[in-house]
């Protein structure tokens, strides 16, 4: 995996309009294409049906001896046969500078000129003819000094397929230095590939660098903090909480920055020629990388299309985007197609054993969810390994009790529940208390009713039990039809409340007492279904689930009914501790490999001006 593949630029594409930062894109491709000997296409769009609908329109506005229909039958013809004739010329004047160029430095050119809109055509041509790369100006002709970048080259990035050369400056790729994004995708590692084998091409240094945001999770507890009352916050847990992220997120995101450019590193070595250094980046992806890139100002900036996030359907990564768009280098966006999600380099750590896990904890371990699994995973075994010592050369050993001491050390009592490592006794109480408050709900009627809205609240007597009707409230509750209320029963039990609240809310906020299919379709993520049941969702509804249990104690209330027992009973011979996410899902894990530890030598921990920020 840690070869060097074949990277071949043997077919490039050039947008050329003759504009200065064109022509850079033009110096860039003959780069290229001399040190991979490619040929050039240079391809010049114009619009000649674009000047005829404009003209048509304009027409009404002609003097009057010009209107008569025979007048305006030859001033089109005419019009059209300037217009056409003068813009192939002007096109094949454009491709006459790039014949030039491409002549003197010895690189083989084939001249294109195409009709039609300019990004249509770029993006139909590049997909469809073979070619490795797409070099164009980060703007064109009508380039505007508060525009990051030109529209034709916007809407182009995001329909290409092919690797993508956005240039901004005349920097030469020779002895340079280029800045390398990697996320440990298999689509940075292709990256990084195309990176090394030009960087060896054109005897050039690289900096690889790999950023994440631990800053993020803080931001929201004080935005929390700031709303909730003095009991709120007390179930919410914000000392666990700010624990749980200091010593299990946070740390465990280094540790995988880590593993990322260690595997960078392994990598490399198929490259022994090109010098290379690593540096880890903390704060905002894209921005710090913006930052790093203003600092050191290398001729080229090289990142993924895609990153770990990758989802399909998606024509580009946000980060990626915003790299192309605000960068003040030149920037080569690598494509995916192609490419499996794990092809990434193996590193030493991939074959050996931090601990060994006795089979009744790792079974319970491989409950967790698959969002969660790495890090927690990494966080106990690194917990293990701290706090019990073994003899030399044995490894240590993750048993249940070691299991249980690690999670009730790491994690506040509803992560664990959250996480699925909780016992069977506190999930069955959460699903037994989301019964009890789905018995709240209000359902009337079917959609093939004629009434759409309820228009008025029934209400009884209490003194004579006469039946009449009021005006609807805003505090009234919202009606479920009885379609509507079947697809809510189809979340999982323990999300019901919450999925139901949120629906009924997005109703309230547009003045809907009732809720259907079609207002449930109108907003999908309201429904809690498997492939978006995420974490931040799961901590708002544990918090109220935890809530709910506070009055319910306050209240002196007997938490274990009989209907309580008999569930507790049978999920206690269920064998315990279980997770609602594994319950439903059917989600592929895909468990982060890769151990703790330092930084490689040549690795910095870089801080940013994001982290003051």
């Amino acid at each position: 995996m840690n070869r060097p593949d074949r990277i071949q630029y043997g077919r490039i594409l050039v947008g050329c309009d003759n504009s200065p930062v064109s022509q850079m894109a033009v110096a860039k491709a003959i780069e290229i294409a001399r040190s991979f000997d490619g040929e050039i296409v240079g391809s010049h769009v114009y619009a000649a049906r674009l000047h005829d609908v404009r003209f048509r329109q304009l027409e009404s506005g002609l003097p009057e001896e010009y209107r008569a229909p025979d007048k305006i039958r030859h001033q089109r013809r005419v019009h059209d046969k300037l217009i056409e004739k003068g813009l192939v010329l002007i096109g094949d004047s454009y491709l006459g500078v790039l014949e030039d160029a491409c002549e003197r430095a010895g690189v083989r050119l084939e001249r294109q000129l195409l009709e039609g809109a300019h990004h249509r055509e770029l993006i139909r041509e590049a997909n469809g003819e073979g070619y490795e790369l797409l070099a164009m100006g980060a703007h064109g002709v009508g380039q505007q000094p508060d525009s990051p970048l030109g529209g034709v080259v916007s809407r182009v990035m995001r329909g290409v397929s092919c690797d993508m050369l956005i240039a901004r400056t005349d920097a030469s790729l020779s002895s340079a230095r280029y800045l390398v994004c990697v996320d440990g995708s298999a689509y940075s590692y292709r990256a990084m590939r195309v990176a090394l084998e030009l960087g060896r091409r054109f005897g050039s240094e690289l900096l690889v660098c790999c950023a994440f945001d631990p800053f993020f999770h803080r931001v929201v507890f004080d935005s929390i903090k700031g709303v909730l009352s003095a009991e709120a916050a007390t179930v919410f847990r914000f000392e666990e909480q700010e624990k749980l992220h200091d010593s299990i997120i946070d740390q465990g995101l280094l540790e995988l920055s880590e593993t990322h450019l260690r595997r960078a590193l392994a990598l490399a070595e198929g490259w022994p020629d090109v010098p290379m250094r690593t540096r880890i980046l903390v704060g905002k992806p894209y921005r710090v990388i913006l930052e790093q890139a203003e600092e050191i100002d290398p001729a080229l900036l090289v990142v993924a299309r895609h990153g770990t996030h990758h989802v399909d359907g998606s024509s580009i990564g946000s980060h990626a985007e915003n790299l192309a768009r605000l960068a003040s280098t030149n920037v080569l966006i690598v494509g995916t197609d192609g490419v499996r999600p794990d092809e990434t380099p193996r590193i030493a750590e991939d074959g050996e054993a931090r601990v060994e896990w006795a089979p009744e904890a790792e079974v319970r371990m491989l409950r967790a969810p698959p969002f969660a699994y790495g890090i927690a995973l990494r966080a106990v075994e690194s917990y293990v390994i701290q706090n019990c010592p073994t003899g030399d050369g044995d490894l240590p050993v993750v048993t249940t009790a070691r299991l249980d001491e690690a999670i009730r050390e790491l994690l506040p009592s509803h992560m664990q529940l959250l996480m699925g490592l909780g016992s069977g006794e506190e999930l069955a109480l959460a699903e037994v208390r989301a019964e009890d408050a789905m018995k709240r709900s209000l359902v009337q009627g079917t959609e093939a009713d004629h009434d759409a809205e309820p228009p008025a609240i029934r209400v009884e007597c209490p003194r004579t039990g006469r039946i009449g009707h009021r005006p609807r409230t805003p505090d009234d509750p919202v009606v479920w039809t009885e379609e509507a209320y079947a697809r809510l029963c189809s979340v999982p039990l323990i999300a019901r409340p919450l999925a139901r609240g949120t629906v009924e809310r997005f109703a309230r906020e547009r003045g809907l007492c009732r809720v259907t299919t079609r207002v449930m379709d109108e907003n999908k993520e309201a429904m809690i279904e498997v492939e978006e049941f995420d974490a931040e969702t799961m901590l708002v509804m544990f918090r109220e689930l935890q809530s709910k249990q506070l009055r319910a104690d306050a209240e002196g209330l007997d938490p274990t009914s009989g209907e309580m027992k008999k569930f507790l009973d049978e999920a206690t011979a269920d064998g315990g501790s279980r997770c609602p996410l594994r319950d439903i899902g059917g989600t592929a894990r895909g468990p982060t490999p890769g151990a703790g530890g330092r930084p490689e030598p040549g690795t910095d921990v870089e801080p940013t001006r994001a982290q003051r920020d």
